[in-house]
């Protein structure tokens, strides 16, 4: 992370905001989205089959050249679509898809 952004996020009224926030609504302190946790085994297993998959890929587009390219480029796509889906990389909505809205202040 650049200093710049880790300055940013130190902002002392920033910090107010939240805290204002927060203490107004205590499940907005709650609207976090926690990263997808894999045990050791799932992730071994996973890596071997993802170079099994690659390995079937790179055959397949040798034996039919440009047809298995066709077929092999979608997949891989959707393959890495999912994995950044899994690895909390899902953009804003999964970032604030569990957030509820705050009451609205009735402080001027």
């Amino acid at each position: 992370m650049s200093r710049k952004v880790e300055g940013e996020r130190r902002d002392p009224k920033f910090d107010e905001i939240v805290t204002h926030l927060v203490a107004g609504d205590p499940s907005f302190g709650e609207a976090t989205r926690t990263p997808l946790a894999w045990n050791k085994a799932a992730q071994v297993a996973l890596v071997v089959v993802a170079a099994i998959a690659w390995a079937g890929l790179s055959v397949l587009m040798v034996v039919w050249g440009w047809r298995g390219a066709l077929v092999a480029v979608p997949i891989v796509v959707v393959a890495v679509v999912i994995a950044v889906r899994l690895a909390g990389g899902g953009g804003a909505g999964a970032q604030t898809g569990n957030a509820v809205s705050p009451a609205p202040d009735d402080e001027p």
